[in-house]
């Protein structure tokens, strides 16, 4: 992290976010699975290229040329086609485990679309079929839906701690039911009160 993003990220959640993000990387050990992608694909188009050459010292020049365009023609698909979006996706999976992190850290995360709307106003990525990055859209949309998705599970978390189980069948009774809305059993106060204590 270098200080020239302090002019954009000067808030504590969006400096939280910002580091949240580089430790999911870490987390998920992206820059290992990019490393050995990169080293099979190298290795690959190496071996490719120098069979292409060791055709052509055979006195097979035409197949050896082929060959190696072909070489080069699948480098370069294999990083459009595979590296990249491999990027992409490492990119998009970061964001939503550093969104997580903050969250569970106890930061206020309803932030974060828009602080990476004033990022990518200072330096926009609009299309990302070329880069390792998604585009702002991409990503701002996937931030808008990991943190709807973490606001459900902690409304459906206060939603259980607010509950009782129905003493007759199990169910999950929610508090202020005066009956199982399962077996349709009376609701009892004192055994609810009881089941918050315990």
């Amino acid at each position: 992290m270098f200080s020239g993003i302090l002019e954009i990220a000067n808030t504590e959640e969006t400096i939280a976010f910002i580091l949240g993000h580089e430790m999911a990387h870490a987390l998920l050990d992206h820059s290992r699975t990019s490393a050995s992608k990169q080293n099979v694909k190298n290795g690959l188009t190496t071996a490719a290229r120098i069979g292409g050459l060791g055709l052509a010292l055979f006195g097979l020049g035409e197949v050896g040329m082929l060959a190696f365009d072909a070489a080069n023609i699948a480098d370069i698909g294999s990083e459009l086609l595979i590296l990249q979006p491999h990027g992409r996706d490492q990119e998009l999976e970061a964001d939503q485990l550093g969104i997580r992190i903050i969250n569970w850290a106890g930061y206020n995360i309803k932030g974060i679309p828009d602080f990476w709307t004033r990022m990518s106003n200072s330096n926009a990525n609009n299309f990302d079929f070329f880069s390792t990055h998604p585009s702002d859209d991409k990503r701002i949309q996937a931030m808008k839906e990991i943190i709807d998705k973490i606001e459900n599970e902690d409304s459906n978390t206060q939603y259980l701690e607010n509950s009782s189980i129905c003493s007759n069948c199990g169910s999950t009774v929610i508090e202020g039911d005066l009956f199982c809305r399962n077996c349709g059993v009376k609701i009892e106060k004192e055994n609810k009160k009881n089941k918050n204590m315990s």
